[in-house]
């Protein structure tokens, strides 16, 4: 599971990235012109005639944000199916401004070895929107199947080991799905 440390004061960083999704998605111009508006400068008239500038740009909260994210965000999704597709042991999805990515093993040491080649992936196409995954807030959960799981995997983003957790979103998970009170 990752999260971005930042995204939102970063947004005018990958507005340029944006501007080339819109086209390359063929969003209607008028609609692309809609938002170019919405994203650049501007000056509000202050009761006494005088003006001010007004540079922030759209974040998450907006109404826009989330949409203008996917396009974004969409970019990794599309490389890693790619890079992945015969894989059905590695499913990726993204929520927000979090990516889930789900993977199927018999052994721990497995899913390190998996989690290898998507971790570049992530930190690769983060770095090319100048984003950094928040270390901290990324973490990863298992589910046994038949046996107790012995040790957990050396999972790493950045050369740095992912904490383990049991909640995602939110949502806590009980690993051995026994559904006992807790």
């Amino acid at each position: 599971m990752h999260d971005f440390a930042g995204y939102r004061e970063r947004f005018y960083f990958y507005w340029n990235h944006v501007k080339q999704l819109l086209v390359k998605n063929r969003i209607p111009p008028k609609i692309s012109r809609i938002l170019q508006n919405f994203l650049t400068d501007r000056m509000v008239l202050l009761t006494k005639g005088d003006t001010w500038e007004y540079n922030q740009r759209v974040l998450q909260s907006s109404s826009s944000g989330p949409a203008l994210w996917l396009l974004v965000i969409n970019k990794v999704l599309v490389e890693a199916s790619k890079k992945f597709a015969k894989c059905e042991d590695i499913k990726i999805q993204a929520y927000s401004d979090d990516i889930a990515i789900l993977m199927k093993a018999i052994a721990s040491y497995h899913f390190a070895s998996k989690a290898g080649p998507i971790m570049a992936i992530m930190e690769s196409w983060g770095s090319r929107f100048n984003l950094r995954f928040s270390i901290t807030k990324c973490k990863y959960t298992m589910f046994k199947c038949v046996k107790t799981i012995t040790h957990l995997p050396a999972i790493k983003l950045y050369n740095e080991r992912l904490g383990y957790t049991r909640s995602y979103l939110g949502l806590y998970f009980d690993p051995n799905f026994c559904f006992i009170l807790h």
